[in-house]
Formats: C-alpha cells, sequence, structure tokens
C-alpha cells in the first residue's frame, strides 16, 4: 500500500515538463506528422490535460495540441493533432 501511494505522490508532484518533455513532445509529434522536426516552439499548458505548441519541420511549421501527458494522466498521450500554419486555426478535438 505505502508503495502505491508513493507513487502516486510522486506522479501528482510532478511538473509538465517531468512528464511531456519537449524530447518526448518531438517525438510524439514526427510520428504524428510523419517528419521530422526540427524546433518545439512556443509551448504553453492549455488547460489540465492539453498542451498547445508550434513546431518547425522542413515542409514548414505547425501548430499542434497534445492531450495527455501530465501528471493526471499518468503521462499517457491520448490525441496529437497538427495544422500547417498557413490554414485555418487549430480546433479542439472532442476528447473522449
Amino acid at each position: 500500500m505505502r508503495a502505491i501511494l508513493l507513487s502516486a505522490a510522486l506522479a501528482l508532484s510532478g511538473c509538465p515538463e517531468t512528464l511531456l518533455p519537449d524530447a518526448r513532445i518531438r517525438a510524439e509529434t514526427e510520428t504524428y506528422l510523419g517528419q521530422p522536426v526540427i524546433q518545439v516552439l512556443n509551448r504553453h499548458d492549455a488547460g489540465f490535460n492539453r498542451t498547445r505548441y508550434e513546431v518547425s519541420t522542413p515542409r514548414g511549421q505547425y501548430s499542434c495540441l497534445i492531450y495527455g501527458g501530465h501528471a493526471l494522466d499518468l503521462g499517457v498521450i491520448s490525441v496529437v493533432t497538427c495544422a500547417a500554419t498557413t490554414e485555418v486555426p487549430l480546433k479542439e478535438v472532442a476528447h473522449v
């Protein structure tokens, strides 16, 4: 029981960058876009379970949104979505 409580306390005490560092954002976004990410830009939390950011790739810049990846999600990412910055601004998806 102590191990479970200690694990929960450690998971909930971490800052967002601990469970969702830029390297993980880069890897998840590269998988989604199918191309290498040069740089992660303008990262900010948009609520307790969303992170908005922009990425620079060889084919242009994208505005992206990740659902999950924080302490309350135990680091699990449920949705990654991106749109080219020249398109209509990225709308939030219905999250299940």
